[in-house]
């Protein structure tokens, strides 16, 4: 059985920065389309700045995109993750979340379906007393390809 999977699009980014009182720009409307077209992909902020000044054809300051995805985050509609070594990612947040598992040998990074991890953590959370409010997980480890490469 196939969940359906909502996808976030130009326009719902453009709302959002739009209903937390952005001036929606060309820089902005070009970072929203970078990120809407990057299906399953982890763009860092510089992979993203380039790609939205490429699109736009218009000098982009960095901190209109860490802005952007500010706000973006805030409103659930990115996240942030940290891949082990190197700066951090974005990604959209469209199938309920995800993790990650991060091969440290090749750098392969294999999204984990949050439901995969909800029982780990209603365990740690009751036997710690402890209640989460955000949560993202990566796992640092060695994929199959490199183990029996040796």
């Amino acid at each position: 059985m196939t969940e359906a999977v909502a996808r976030v699009g130009v326009d719902e980014l453009v709302d959002g920065l739009r209903s937390q009182g952005l001036r929606i720009t060309g820089a902005r409307r070009a970072i929203c389309a970078v990120l809407a077209e990057s299906r399953g992909e982890h763009l860092t902020a510089a992979a993203i700045h380039q790609r939205a000044v490429a699109r736009s054809g218009v000098p982009i300051n960095a901190s209109t995109i860490y802005r952007t995805i500010e706000v973006l985050q805030v409103l659930s509609l990115v996240r942030y993750a940290h891949l082990g070594h190197g700066p951090a990612v974005v990604h959209l947040v469209q199938d309920g979340g995800h993790h990650h598992l991060v091969c440290e040998i090749c750098g392969r990074t294999e999204d984990l379906p949050a439901a995969d991890v909800r029982a780990a953590l209603r365990e740690l959370a009751e036997r710690h007393h402890f209640v989460p409010a955000t949560l993202h997980v990566s796992v640092i480890g060695i994929c199959a390809e490199c183990r029996a490469a040796g």
